[in-house]
């Protein structure tokens, strides 16, 4: 039985090539935050502090901005997003 010839591969558009790019900057940013355990809750390295929906709480987020992992910029965009700021804000990850 011979193999099927493999698809051809479609060519990503400009929108979904930028959205790919800024989905792997996000996670970037993630794998920065979650480097070291989290300082308010202990949740580990490189895990999640809230598993339903994922997130991490503003301390993990600080503690990563304060160790110089992340960015002014970075931090930033996502403090923006959050109604009321206290320590205890879980910062949830964005879909893709």
């Amino acid at each position: 039985m011979q193999n099927p010839t493999p698809a051809a591969e479609r060519t990503l558009t400009e929108a979904e090539r930028a959205a790919e790019s800024a989905r792997m900057a996000r996670l970037s940013v993630v794998g920065a935050v979650r480097r070291v355990a989290c300082p308010l809750c202990g949740a580990r390295a490189y895990g999640p502090c809230r598993l339903r929906p994922p997130g991490d709480h503003l301390a993990r987020w600080l503690a990563a901005y304060a160790a110089r992992r992340i960015t002014r910029d970075q931090i930033t965009a996502e403090v923006v997003r959050l109604v009321v700021v206290t320590k205890w804000c879980v910062i949830p990850e964005r879909a893709a």
